[in-house]
């Protein structure tokens, strides 16, 4: 059990933490005064969804005053098979509020994200950037394919959570090099589960030009959508 790897639930471990008022090295000291052998860089990879020992988890579980199996993510019910192959550097769009400017006002957002594929499993590291030139680091736990269904949940972990919480669905198209479909997360300006289409252009693709004007088209029509879904919600 000791040598055993697991990928624990992130965003739930550090809501509970923040929770309870309690800081990273609050948390380290709690699990070493118990006796455990923990230290706050592993704290810091379980909260970043990367994996860690089977036995440390069990730790910063009873440090927080929960058992284990709490932040064990069970996907024994997903059929994890599929044969593409979605690995590389992407380009994406998404909509987004920006209620700094005005209730209606929404961005369009680029991200450029990189995924690893390791069978069905994936890790991706993306930055995000709006119009204004605001970059974020955006964080991914639970990225897994399932035949040409891209699903995965992301955080901002520069935000305070739930803000900035997100959960997104893409399917893969066009030979491989397109990924369509929407995420919903908790807006921070908002306070609002909010939604948006979802494109992505894999960076290497023949027709990434051409694709890449295809999807601005089609996140303009979605732009204008969100801006109405907004104004109904304000009457």
């Amino acid at each position: 059990m000791e040598s055993t790897s697991i990928t624990p639930n992130c965003i739930l471990l550090v809501s509970d933490r923040e929770n309870q008022s309690m800081s990273q090295e609050s948390l380290e000291y709690i699990i070493k005064e118990s006796g455990a052998s923990v230290n706050i860089s592993t704290i810091r990879r379980a909260e970043r969804g990367q994996n860690i020992r089977m036995d440390s988890l069990v730790s910063i579980a009873r440090g927080l005053g929960y058992d284990a199996e709490r932040y064990i993510l069970d996907e024994s019910l997903l059929e994890n098979v599929s044969n593409a192959d979605v690995s590389g550097d992407w380009l994406g769009y998404f909509i987004e509020l920006d209620i700094s400017k005005n209730i209606t006002e929404n961005s369009l957002v680029t991200s450029t994200m990189q995924i690893s594929q390791h069978g069905c499993n994936l890790q991706i590291n993306a930055i995000t950037e709006t119009p204004d030139g605001d970059n974020r680091e955006m964080r991914f736990v639970d990225a897994t394919l399932l035949r040409d269904m891209l699903a995965f949940r992301s955080f901002y972990p520069a935000w305070r959570q739930p803000s900035g919480v997100a959960s997104s669905q893409l399917k893969l198209g066009k030979g491989g090099d397109w990924l369509d479909g929407f995420s919903i997360w908790y807006d921070l300006d908002t306070e609002q589960i909010e939604c948006s289409r979802e494109i992505h252009v894999r960076k290497d693709a023949p027709y990434f030009d051409a694709y890449c004007e295809e999807a601005n088209r089609l996140m303009l029509q979605e732009k204008e959508l969100y801006a109405d879904r907004i104004k109904l919600r304000a009457d």
